[in-house]
């Protein structure tokens, strides 16, 4: 196994094969074009850094160390967030200004989220200089309020002002802002735990750095946040998984298995937080200008998230607890039974949610996926469907409700509408996709 200085002079290295690959994409248009899930998204540096955290570290220190990369990441995003409001509002553009800082919102409430997953580490632990990334970010914050006072004073507009409802929505924001700032970048997860060599650490930071940067467009768009989104989950599955591994072995302690539980249930929680941003803010028409840079790319493609957590890791655990109630179960599993319940109803709901993405820019009708799935929104429900059909936690706890709306309602009725609506201007928009030309012709999925 190498040791902290080999690996942290091995990760630079990789990281920089992996910028030179994405360098190297084809281009388009309005861009580059991504050729798998895992380059667009950056999979390969994750999991390199994944890879070379060391396996001495305690449990706790590497969900911390974790937690610290997933502040890094955002940070990355925020950075470049501040610089779009402060241009926008340069330019007048106050609605650009907005949407920009309710994405910082969304990511700072992230940041907020996950500092309750982890404890102080205490004595001990190796206090480090401001990492890169937030110095970056505080920089870049401090250059948008002073945009932001100056846009404020000239405007000479109380906060009260009915006469511009966006100006009101700035001026609020801007509030909200400040104060998660102040909440979120002074904490106490900024320091890698003892265990991690300051160099390694900064090595990683350098392909966060890399990954956060995304494939190149040539205007601007939310495909890095985007993809911030799929990356935050694939740093925390990992983790996950390590607890279902652990949930498994302790199943006969129901006090230590319950902990485990709690944690994975944690996580999960956080994983499927992360989707919000996307569900509340990806209006179509900020999907539409990136999407065909995405080239023939699926979440689905996903090697941790759905072809380990959501099939193999998922069942097995279950099946573990099914067959462990059915034997020598005692009343110590009570807590432990209610956690393994949280973690199903935390996968539904993933799951669930996953689905907004399609319902909100692609709709219904035919839309084809960029995978060539005859239609996108379908595909997603079966993929759901699938899932609960194979689950074996139904026979513990019941299915899980797939209710909705009673037919003929105005809920029901709107609905169709605007999903037909959706995807009948997406279907417009991408006529390669739908008719699988261009960089789509070799994609075609059966019905």
């Amino acid at each position: 196994m190498m040791g902290h200085a080999d690996t942290a002079d091995t990760v630079p290295k990789a990281c920089e094969d992996e910028v030179r690959l994405r360098g190297a994409l084809p281009l388009i248009e309005s861009g580059q074009l991504a050729d798998s899930y895992d380059t667009l998204h950056g999979i390969r540096f994750i999991t390199l850094m994944l890879q070379t955290i060391p396996q001495g570290l305690t449990d706790d220190e590497r969900l911390h160390y974790s937690l610290y990369l997933f502040d890094a990441f955002i940070l990355g995003n925020l950075h470049e967030l501040s610089d779009r409001a402060a241009k926008a509002l340069a330019q007048g553009r106050i609605a650009a200004a907005v949407d920009a800082l309710a994405w910082m919102e969304r990511l700072l409430r992230l940041m907020h989220d996950a500092s309750g997953l982890v404890t102080p580490l205490g004595a001990g632990t190796s206090v480090v200089e401001e990492t890169s990334a937030a110095l970056a970010f505080r920089q870049g914050f401090e250059r948008l309020c002073r945009s932001l006072q100056d846009h404020f004073v000239a405007q000479e507009a109380p906060p009260d002002d009915e006469s511009s409802t966006l100006q009101a929505q700035l001026f609020h924001q801007s509030k909200n802002i400040i104060l998660q700032v102040r909440e979120s970048l002074f904490n106490e997860r900024r320091a890698p735990p003892q265990g991690v060599d300051p160099s390694l650490a900064e090595a990683h930071l350098r392909c966060v750095a890399a990954a956060a940067l995304g494939i190149r467009l040539n205007s601007d768009t939310y495909i890095n946040q985007f993809c911030l989104l799929h990356q935050l989950p694939e740093l925390l599955t990992p983790l996950v998984l390590r607890s279902f591994d652990t949930i498994e072995r302790r199943m006969g302690n129901g006090a230590s298995a319950a902990r485990s539980a709690r944690l994975a249930g944690d996580l999960l929680f956080l994983i499927t937080a992360s989707l919000w941003p996307l569900i509340e803010l990806l209006q179509p028409r900020a999907y539409y200008a990136f999407r065909e840079n995405l080239g023939a790319t699926s979440g689905s493609s996903s090697a941790a998230i759905r072809g380990k957590l959501l099939t193999s890791a998922y069942v097995r655990l279950a099946k573990a607890f099914v067959d462990h109630e059915a034997g020598a179960a005692d009343e110590q599993d009570a807590g432990l039974a209610g956690q393994i319940a949280r973690i199903r109803r935390l996968i539904y709901r993933w799951r669930g949610l996953h689905m907004a993405l399609p319902r909100n820019v692609l709709g219904s009708n035919g839309t084809k996926s960029l995978m060539g799935s005859p239609d996108a929104l379908k595909a997603v429900e079966t993929m759901a469907d699938s899932f609960s059909k194979r689950d074996p936690l139904t026979t513990r706890f019941g299915s899980v409700s797939d209710q909705d709306f009673p037919q003929g309602s105005a809920a029901a009725a709107l609905d169709v509408w605007l999903l037909t609506t959706t995807g009948t201007a997406a279907q417009q928009r991408f006529r390669q996709v739908q008719e699988r030309t261009g960089p789509w012709r070799k994609t075609q999925k059966a019905p």
